[in-house]
């Protein structure tokens, strides 16, 4: 956990990758950000961190995520795009940072997810509490 822009609230960090099979499964796999662009503009355009935490791509990686323009494309159809586990960090009340990056070495294109901690719902907390509790 990082402390936010202000330096008074915690925010809880997370990593986005998963294990699919034999292989790992990224939630952007591809180096082209045109080949997600309605994800990256639907999530850039919807689930935006406020100013205070907003993390922000370095300058030399930035890479625009609001490629399509805000009602140039159905919302529906592009969160059927976004992966299932960047869908869950946005039900925990979970933003996005300013630009992703490219990751060439794992041939993704990263999102910065922020979920602010108090926004966690005390229903999830006690789902996540209870994973940790039964196994230690």
């Amino acid at each position: 956990m990082l402390a936010d822009a202000t330096q008074q609230r915690p925010v809880l960090i997370a990593c986005t990758l998963t294990k699919a099979g034999d292989g790992l499964t990224f939630d952007f796999t591809g180096t082209d950000p045109q080949q997600h662009a309605q994800a990256l503009s639907y999530l850039h355009h919807h689930h935006l961190a406020p100013p205070e935490i907003r993390a922000r791509a370095l300058p030399s990686r930035y890479v625009k995520m609001d490629v399509l323009d805000a009602g140039s494309y159905e919302a529906r159809k592009a969160l059927v795009r976004v992966s299932p586990l960047i869908k869950g960090y946005l039900r925990l009340g979970g933003y996005v940072g300013d630009g992703a990056v490219i990751d060439s070495q794992f041939n993704t294109t990263d999102v910065f997810i922020i979920v602010k901690t108090e926004l966690v719902t005390e229903k999830y907390m006690r789902h996540y509490e209870r994973g940790v509790n039964e196994k230690g």
